[in-house]
């Protein structure tokens, strides 16, 4: 059985369920770690009460690595979150028999086959990552990070137990939302990995990880209910930057990264975007997204809109890969 990690707070509990319904769909036996990152995430985890899925408060984090307390406290919100990783890794892995893996995933990611091929690349490496794959238009973003930590894998190893632990010291010592040096968040130090730990396998493979700074120049292709990205089956896709960003529709914050739209992206946006409104409609009936501005909460037009958008969930069906004409209103690409 394997065994994945991720966190989120409240405020992000629809994409948190999205990515445990696109495991439950396509991994297999598995076991999904939640570090519930605010009291009201794990009072709701605990109500759903998901039969694959472990719930771990932060305080209980914190108690296990005492250090925390200082990074919440000298550290922003995201800054603290991104601290976490690390540890939280650490915690699990300790628990593990010798041998064993541990895999953690960015909460905004989302399964569209089977994870089994990545473990296969995989094999029995003590440390697995992948890279940004960021085009030749964007490389310079690299300063920032080579490696993505959306999806990371630790083996119960010498060599993965060092990794992680030397992984939390640095995060704990600093991780900041700020370029300084060769620092960035907890991502940049993955850097050094490949020159540091010799067993590391480089995940290289256009379906893994695929996001919205590496899709740019990718040929996407729809064959029946499986998904192509450059004749590679797309594994899961990182929806990184999406949120509700009007009154009438998410969007997918896409021009950070994308001067010209692959054909059929929508496509992967609507699915997602289906899975979210769907679960939410079963699971969170009363959840309003908390990204849009709080001076606008009490906004009679944003709570007509945030009905409208739970009645359109209904008819939002999860398995259906083409949107339809009732659908499209719900995303700005």
């Amino acid at each position: 059985m394997k065994h994945y990690c991720t966190y989120f707070d409240h405020r992000y509990l629809p994409q948190g369920l999205a990515l445990y319904q696109s495991l439950c769909e396509h991994a297999g036996p598995f076991r999904l770690s939640v570090l519930a990152l605010s009291e009201s995430c794990e009072k709701q985890l605990k109500e759903i009460g998901f039969d694959h899925l472990e719930i771990i408060p932060i305080k209980e984090l914190i108690r296990h690595c005492p250090k925390l307390r200082k990074a919440k406290k000298n550290r922003t919100t995201i800054e603290f979150y991104f601290t976490c990783t690390a540890p939280l890794m650490r915690h699990l892995l300790q628990k593990k028999k010798k041998g064993d893996s541990l895999t953690y995933i960015d909460a905004d990611c989302y399964f569209f086959s089977s994870p089994k091929l990545i473990h296969d690349m995989e094999q029995k490496a003590p440390i697995a990552i992948t890279p940004h794959r960021f085009p030749a238009r964007i490389k310079d973003r690299e300063i920032y990070g080579k490696f993505n930590v959306g999806w990371i894998t630790f083996r119960k190893t010498k060599e993965g137990w060092a990794c992680v632990k030397q992984w939390e010291q640095e995060c704990l010592e600093w991780c900041f939302d700020r370029l300084e040096g060769n620092r960035f968040g907890d991502q940049k130090y993955l850097d050094t990995w490949p020159r540091r730990y010799p067993g590391l396998k480089i995940l290289k493979h256009d379906g893994i990880n695929c996001a919205p700074w590496n899709v740019e120049n990718s040929k996407i292709h729809i064959h029946t209910s499986d998904i192509t990205i450059n004749r590679q089956p797309l594994v899961f896709y990182h929806f990184h930057g999406l949120k509700w960003g009007s009154l009438q529709k998410f969007s997918a914050n896409l021009e950070e990264f994308i001067k010209k739209r692959p054909n059929y992206l929508e496509v992967i946006y609507q699915k997602y975007i289906g899975a979210i409104s769907t679960l939410q409609q079963i699971y969170l009936p009363g959840y309003e997204p908390t990204r849009i501005l709080r001076s606008y909460e009490k906004n009679k037009k944003i709570r007509h809109f945030l009905q409208n958008l739970r009645r359109s969930g209904r008819r939002l069906k999860i398995n259906k890969w083409i949107p339809s004409l009732e659908r499209k209103h719900l995303l700005e690409l």
